[in-house]
């Protein structure tokens, strides 16, 4: 994946995780948390670890935070690790 690419799907997926949950903001950007969990559920690690760097730069509200910890950054610590 290249940068432009990389970049796209991490500004969508900020903006879903900063917008409410159900409102048009949030779901026009859907498509980008899910192709977040399907790397995280294809063990595709290091996509996982290069999104994860490429989200942290941003100014993240911390509820943004709070699902990157939650999600992305725990699943793709336990793949690098070897944790369940």
């Amino acid at each position: 994946m290249d940068k432009a690419e990389l970049d796209k799907i991490a500004t969508a997926w900020v903006t879903a995780h900063q917008a409410k949950q159900g409102s048009p903001e949030y779901e026009a950007n859907w498509w980008a948390v899910s192709d977040v969990m399907d790397w995280a559920l294809e063990g595709d690690g290091d996509l996982l670890w290069e999104f994860i760097l490429e989200v942290y730069k941003r100014d993240l509200s911390d509820r943004a935070v709070g699902v990157l910890a939650a999600g992305p950054l725990e699943q793709g610590t336990q793949r690098r690790t070897g944790g369940s």
